[in-house]
């Protein structure tokens, strides 16, 4: 199984940032939840930066791995698809996902390393 949390030092400051995945997020309410970037920013004090992206209406975003995809140097991270509604979402999610044909998203890191 694949994790729905990933940790690593993404943009290579000495830290471990994270990149979390919601299986269930209120898709009503909060769809750009579905994915979440938290950069860590201090530490010690266990201070994050949060960064959301809505990419919600491409699918439904199951699993998550890292890799050096573009083989730049630095991690990125791929996030997977399951569109299948087993839950209750919103109609035009639903048939947003029907029309898609992403399967896999790579947030690609633009660090330079």
């Amino acid at each position: 199984m694949r994790p729905r949390l990933v940790s690593n030092d993404f943009d290579q400051d000495g830290d471990l940032d994270f990149g979390i995945l919601s299986t269930f997020p209120n898709y009503n309410q909060s769809p750009t939840y579905s994915f979440v970037y938290l950069e860590n920013k201090n530490p010690d004090q266990f201070l994050f930066e949060p960064y959301r992206m809505d990419s919600s209406n491409l699918g439904r975003w199951m699993l998550m791995d890292t890799g050096d995809v573009d083989q730049d140097g630095d991690v990125d991270i791929v996030l997977s698809s399951f569109s299948y509604s087993f839950t209750t979402v919103p109609k035009h999610l639903n048939e947003a996902w029907r029309n898609s044909d992403v399967d896999l998203l790579i947030t690609e890191n633009n660090l330079i390393p």
